[in-house]
């Protein structure tokens, strides 16, 4: 993989072998990061659309359950400094 990375002939990626370790590393490894990643963008999204939509276009008094949007937004925003596994 390392002397793929530095190749510069494009044509090497044509190549069954390399196709095929490039689709075995996609299917063991980034495949699982990339969906499990973009799980949590949804759930920030929909958080914050939640958030902002009951607390702050409402009128009146802040709900009670005001700290479990900020707790879920939160824990979104921390997740991509873990998934990287260092």
């Amino acid at each position: 993989m390392e002397a793929l990375a530095n190749c510069d002939e494009l044509s090497v990626f044509e190549i069954d072998a390399v196709k095929d370790i490039i689709d075995y590393k996609w299917e063991v490894f980034a495949s699982k990061v990339h969906t499990r990643g973009f799980y949590i963008h949804l759930t920030y999204v929909f958080s914050l659309l939640l958030y902002i939509n009951n607390i702050l276009l409402v009128d009146g008094e802040k709900p009670a359950n005001y700290w479990v949007y900020l707790n879920i937004i939160a824990l979104c925003l921390v997740y991509p400094l873990f998934y990287d596994g260092n």
